[in-house]
C-alpha cells in the first residue's frame, strides 16, 4: 500500500486537521499533536522567505517512488508529488507564527516538523505627507501597515522609526513603536534641535526579530523656538525665583510644590526625611527655629530632554520669599510663636544625611534673599525669640583633664559670648554664626592657650538681650 503523507498548517498555535471526505470537501476540527519516535520517509523540513507574500518549504525525501505529500492550510489544499523535495505556499496572515507537520496518513502519525514566523509586511505611506505635526523639538509621523494587496500586520507589530540630521542616517534618534488596532500609526519623536533638517524612516519587525527594509518617510525642518521665561512666581507671589539666560529650554518648566509632606515630587520617603531632618534641626530644647507659613516647598527644574527631574541648575539664580513682620518679628504659628526677622534664612533638605543645611540669605524690606545653584526641598526658617531666657551652660564646673568643651545652648542667632576674668580682663570671644543656637569654649584663651584653673566670668550679648554668668575650671 502506497503511504500518504500531510503537511498540516498551524497558525497562532490553533491546529487544524483537514479531512478529505471528497474531493473539494473538508471540516476544521480542533485535534492534539503528539510527537512520535517513528520512522519516517520526510526529514530535515524546514521553511524560508525570500518576500514577505510567500514562503517555501524544503526537505530530504526519500520516499518510495509514487508518494505523495499533502499540505493543509486554513484555506485551502494542494497535492504535490515529493520527488521535487520543495513546494512554495502563499502566507495569509503576515507577523504570525506557523507550525508545518508531516503526517502518515495510513498510521495517523507525526513525523517531521518546522516552526518559523512570517515576515511582517512593509510600512507604506499615508496621506499627502508622513508629518502629520512639526515643532521646534519634536515631530510627529504617521504610516499605515501593509499595502493594497491585503496584507495588513496584526496588532502588536512592532515598527522601528529612526531620525536623523544626516540624510545617510549616522547615529539617528531610534524609537520603537508597538501597533494598535487601526491604521494610520502615529508616534511623535522628541529632543530634536530647532531650525534643522530631519529625515525619517520607518521598518516593521516580525516576531523573531526580522526587519523589512525601511520605508523612507522624507524630511522636514523643525520650527523656531521660543524665549522661554526665566523668571517665576508662586504662593501668591511669596515665592520668586529668577533663572538665568540660557539655563532652559523653550521645552523645559519648573515644578513648584506646596506640599511635600503630602505629595512629595522626590519620591515616597521624602516626607519621612523632612521629618527627620526637623527633629536634628530642632535637637530638644537647644536650638529652636521654626519654618515660616507656607515656608516648605519642593521647586525643580523639569527637562524634557531627557525627562527628567533636576534640583542642579547649571548657572546661578536668584531665590527669594516675601514676608510680613511687626516690630521685627514674625508669626510661625497660631500659638503666638515668634521668629525674629533679622534671623530669617533659607535652608535646603540634604535628603541624603537628613539635614538643613543653611543657605547664606539676606534679609530686606520684608523680603529673604538668597543666590542658589541647587533647588530642591526648600525651606525658609527662623530663630525663635527665647531672649536668652533659657540660656544652659555645661558642664559646669569645666574639668581640664576630661572634659572637651564648655557647651552654651539656646542662644539666639548673632549672639556673643565673652570669657572674662575675675579682674575682668577679657581672654576669649564667641560669636554665634552658624544659627544652631550652640557655641563651644574649649577653656582656651584667644591665643590657644589652655586658661588657669579657677572662676571665669562669662556675658552672653544678643539683640535686645544680655545675661552673665560664672564658670569654674578645674584640673
Amino acid at each position: 500500500m502506497t503511504s500518504q503523507f500531510f503537511l498540516g498548517l498551524e497558525m497562532l498555535d490553533f491546529p487544524v486537521r483537514l479531512n478529505l471526505m471528497k474531493p473539494g470537501a473538508f471540516f476544521l476540527p480542533l485535534i492534539l499533536f503528539l510527537p512520535s519516535a517513528a520512522e519516517t520517509c520526510i526529514s530535515n523540513l524546514s521553511a524560508t522567505q525570500t518576500e514577505y507574500t510567500k514562503y517555501l518549504l524544503h526537505w530530504t525525501n526519500v520516499c518510495p517512488a509514487g508518494t505523495q505529500l499533502f499540505f493543509i492550510t486554513p484555506v485551502h489544499l494542494f497535492v504535490a508529488l515529493a520527488s521535487p523535495e520543495q513546494v512554495t505556499e502563499g502566507v495569509r496572515s503576515p507577523n504570525t507564527k506557523l507550525t508545518v507537520r508531516v503526517k502518515d496518513n495510513a498510521s495517523g502519525l507525526f513525523y517531521s516538523s518546522v516552526t518559523f514566523t512570517a515576515w511582517a509586511a512593509p510600512p507604506a505611506l499615508f496621506g499627502e505627507s508622513p508629518f502629520e505635526r512639526v515643532d521646534p523639538r519634536d515631530i510627529s509621523l504617521e504610516w499605515t501597515s501593509g499595502s493594497s494587496n491585503g496584507f495588513i500586520n496584526p496588532e502588536g507589530t512592532v515598527y522601528e522609526i529612526q531620525v536623523s540630521s544626516s540624510p545617510s542616517f549616522v547615529i539617528p534618534f531610534t524609537q520603537t513603536f508597538s501597533a494598535g488596532e487601526t491604521t494610520p500609526y502615529r508616534t511623535s519623536v522628541g529632543c530634536l534641535t530647532p531650525e534643522t533638517t530631519y529625515y525619517a524612516r520607518v521598518r516593521a519587525v516580525n516576531l523573531s526579530g526580522v526587519p523589512t527594509d525601511f520605508l523612507y518617510l522624507g524630511s522636514t525642518v523643525t520650527l523656531a523656538a521660543t524665549l522661554p521665561p526665566t523668571t517665576f512666581s508662586w504662593g501668591e507671589s511669596r515665592w520668586g525665583l529668577s533663572l538665568s539666560p540660557g539655563e532652559m529650554s523653550d521645552a523645559d518648566t519648573v515644578l513648584f510644590n506646596e506640599t511635600p509632606l503630602l505629595t512629595p515630587l522626590q519620591g515616597s520617603v521624602l516626607p519621612e526625611k523632612i521629618v527627620s531632618a526637623n527633629t536634628k534641626l530642632q535637637g530638644g530644647r537647644d536650638a529652636r527655629r521654626n519654618p515660616l507659613p507656607n515656608g516648605l516647598v519642593e521647586i525643580l527644574a523639569n527637562h524634557a530632554c531627557p525627562s527628567q527631574l533636576e534640583a542642579h541648575l547649571d548657572y546661578s539664580a536668584d531665590l527669594t520669599y516675601r514676608f510680613t513682620s511687626s516690630e521685627g518679628s514674625v508669626d510661625v504659628d497660631s500659638e503666638g510663636t515668634m521668629v525674629k526677622e533679622n534671623t530669617l534664612s533659607f535652608y535646603r533638605l540634604d535628603p541624603e544625611a537628613g539635614v538643613w543645611n543653611k543657605i547664606p540669605s539676606q534679609v530686606k524690606n520684608g523680603q529673604v534673599t538668597a543666590t542658589v545653584k541647587e533647588l530642591g526641598t526648600l525651606a525658609v526658617m527662623g530663630q525663635e525669640d527665647v531672649s536668652l531666657q533659657d540660656l544652659r551652660v555645661s558642664p559646669n564646673p569645666f574639668h581640664q583633664g576630661t572634659d572637651t568643651h564648655i557647651t552654651f545652648a539656646n542662644l539666639s542667632e548673632r549672639a556673643t559670648v565673652k570669657i572674662f576674668t575675675p579682674a575682668g580682663r577679657e581672654v576669649r570671644r564667641l560669636e554665634e554664626a552658624d544659627g544652631d543656637g550652640l557655641m563651644l569654649w574649649d577653656g582656651r584663651n584667644s591665643s590657644g592657650d589652655a586658661v588657669e584653673p579657677g572662676v571665669y566670668v562669662y556675658r552672653v550679648e544678643s539683640p535686645g538681650s544680655e545675661r552673665q554668668g560664672k564658670v569654674m575650671v578645674l584640673r
